[in-house]
């Protein structure tokens, strides 16, 4: 009996190539190998945003969304917490923290500590700055309403897992005239930081800028991998359409072995 299920042999060999990426290029970083990633302009502009808010004489309000759960997103916006909180640190400016997931309180708070620390000011981490909202999306959104009529902060930041409130916070962070940074996992939300946002990243950027961030040699050779697998995959795209207008279907018939 055959271990190997018919239609799915293509899936392992693909899967197998990721991993071996991944593998290598996590093992190039970690021999000190110079890998770069591509810069992105939303991650870029959280110095011009926190030094806007310390001229302004105000304070900077970061979120990373409602959800609920240990997602990549989430994740993301945790290791957002810690590198904002040390820029923030860095140039004396007060940070305001709105958490959603009640799951994740504690890392955001730690986070926001460590990053006080590693910019040399202990003394700038106040427990009282951060507000526990709700995993619950419109009373989240409403808390949020709060604290930007509250605080009126000088520049709003959020990145990690946001929906339909993403228009809403936008759209109130536009109002009031905030510099604002959104990104979002989901496309739709990323949309919506577009058309509010000063500055807005999509999809994979933001695990591009968690990357960049936390300068972890796995999750840069994540990133340089999934490149490649995509780069792989529109290669592959390409060359069976072609072979299939000139009525050749043996990439098809290997893609379903």
């Amino acid at each position: 009996m055959s271990v190997l299920v018919e239609g799915r042999v293509a899936g392992l060999a693909f899967l197998s190539l990721l991993a071996f990426l991944i593998s290598y290029y996590t093992s190039q970083i970690e021999s000190g190998v110079k890998e770069k990633i591509r810069t992105i302009p939303a991650m870029e502009a959280i110095d011009e945003a926190i030094g806007r808010s310390v001229e302004q004489g105000k304070p900077a309000l970061i979120t990373y969304g409602y959800f609920d759960d240990i997602n990549p997103a989430i994740m993301t916006g945790l290791e957002m917490v810690g590198y904002v909180a040390k820029v923030a640190a860095e140039k004396g400016c007060e940070l305001i923290i709105a958490v959603g997931p009640t799951r994740t309180l504690n890392i955001a708070i730690e986070n926001y500590r460590l990053g006080c620390v590693e910019a040399g000011r202990p003394e700038l981490f106040n427990i009282d700055n951060v507000h526990y909202l709700t995993h619950q999306q419109f009373t989240y959104l409403a808390g949020m309403y709060g604290l930007l009529n509250e605080y009126e902060p000088g520049a709003y930041i959020g990145i990690g897992w946001f929906w339909v409130d993403a228009i809403h916070i936008g759209t109130q962070v536009k109002r009031l005239g905030i510099f604002g940074i959104g990104g979002a996992e989901k496309y739709d939300a990323g949309a919506w930081f577009l058309l509010t946002m000063d500055y807005s990243a999509f999809g994979a950027e933001i695990y591009a800028m968690g990357a960049s961030m936390s300068k972890d040699t796995t999750a840069i050779g994540g990133i340089i991998s999934t490149d490649l697998a995509t780069c792989i995959s529109v290669a592959i795209l390409i060359v069976g359409s072609i072979l299939a207008a000139t009525g050749s279907n043996i990439l098809a018939t290997l893609m379903l072995l």
